[in-house]
């Protein structure tokens, strides 16, 4: 079952085999969070002032 499940996430076409397998993808979604992170940080600064 187990093994069944990593081998549909590596060579399926889910969004996880996406992200595991296109590595355009994966970096997108990388810039992405840590925009996220600064976009946060910036507003509890602001918050905080």
């Amino acid at each position: 079952m187990t093994r069944a499940l990593v081998n549909r996430m590596y060579n399926g076409d889910g969004p996880i085999s996406t992200l595991i397998n296109d590595e355009q993808m994966g970096k997108d979604l990388k810039e992405t969070v840590t925009s996220a992170k600064e976009t946060v940080n910036i507003l509890n600064k602001t918050i905080k002032s």
